[in-house]
């Protein structure tokens, strides 16, 4: 892994003037740069709402051969529900090969041929199942450690907010979208709250919006000395389980950072309120305290305090029946167990 591409991953992510398919090529790129071995790799916007057929959207390639496209294309059509359901719709990070049915390595033997022998995948994906793959060819003996594993998984919960932005700013319907627009909260250049709608009006939501301020603009820093681990850490994909902040330049390039609303669409779980659902659901994904946290942006301990609040709403004796509730109230289409393989 070279860390010192983390900082060029958000960038990459967070790029809100390109269409998809330029966004997409460009994470793909920083998403090799961190990884920082030899060999190809690819991305796709996909949906796995329906888990019984992986459905994508766009698929780019960065340094493979031409038919390595074609084989990907066809191995999503191999791909069985249960595969679909741990992988895409559960894991975070994953070696591609891995519980794939015999159909399937016949496809992975000629990638083998075509340079690579597995394919390390980030992988992020919103509750519903619209998600976002970014793939490397590699050995298994190539494979990150631990904590670089940790590091993948916050990319992954970047790059599942990042789409979300995208899209919800894309359904505005109009042609150049403006971040401007509809923003909750926008500070200029100096860092100067310098309007404020809705929740962001509350003072004390106005404080923590600047102290993640102050965490983005350290992440996107490269001046000498800054850790692009400590502040990939820092700057989490979500402000208060709600606002995620991106810088846009308006006429002039004038820069401003936004607070934009940007939770995950939840279903189900009415007894629950909006945090409590937030966090149920992604402890039904198979999500660790340490991750709900971090993918929300709020802390360890006020998760677990949802968790234990959300399972006396809803009667759960334990964390097992929580999950089962969960699953079958907000999660339907997904049958197997939360835990990832």
């Amino acid at each position: 892994m070279r860390p010192s591409h983390l900082l060029e991953f958000l960038e990459a992510s967070y790029a809100l003037e390109m269409d998809e398919l330029t966004w997409l090529n460009r994470v793909v790129a920083a998403m090799k740069a961190v990884w920082g071995l030899p060999g190809w790799a690819f991305g796709t916007v996909y949906d796995a709402s329906d888990v019984t057929h992986l459905r994508p959207s766009l698929i780019t390639m960065n340094g493979a051969a031409a038919e390595v496209s074609g084989l990907l294309a066809q191995g999503a059509t191999l791909l069985t529900p249960d595969y679909v359901e741990r992988r895409f719709r559960r894991t975070l990070t994953f070696w591609a090969r891995q519980g794939i049915n015999p159909e399937l390595a016949v496809i992975f033997e000629q990638l083998k041929q075509a340079g690579a022998p597995d394919l390390f995948v980030v992988n992020g994906c919103e509750p519903a199942g619209i998600g976002c793959a970014l793939a490397v060819s590699a050995d298994k003996d190539q494979g990150p450690s631990r904590a670089e594993l940790s590091i993948y998984h916050q990319m992954a919960h970047h790059v599942a907010a990042a789409l979300r932005f995208r899209r919800r700013l894309a359904a505005t319907g109009d042609r150049k979208p403006d971040a401007l627009a509809g923003a909750e909260a926008v500070f200029d250049r100096r860092g100067q709250l310098v309007h404020a709608e809705g929740p962001a009006k509350l003072r004390q939501a106005q404080n923590g919006l600047r102290e993640a301020l102050g965490r983005y603009e350290a992440a996107r820093s490269r001046r000498r000395g800054t850790d692009p681990v400590i502040s990939l850490e820092r700057h989490r994909p979500l402000v208060d389980a709600r606002w995620t902040l991106v810088e846009t330049y308006q006429q002039g390039g004038v820069r401003y950072v936004v607070a934009r609303e940007n939770r995950p669409a939840l279903r189900g779980l009415a007894a629950l309120s909006e945090r409590e659902r937030q966090v149920v659901v992604y402890l039904a994904l198979g999500r660790s305290t340490k991750e709900i946290a971090y993918a929300l942006g709020i802390s360890d301990s006020t998760v677990r305090v949802l968790l234990a609040r959300a399972a006396t709403r809803l009667r759960a004796r334990n964390r097992q029946q929580l999950v089962r509730l969960a699953t079958r109230h907000a999660l339907p289409e997904l049958t197997g167990t939360n835990e990832p393989h």
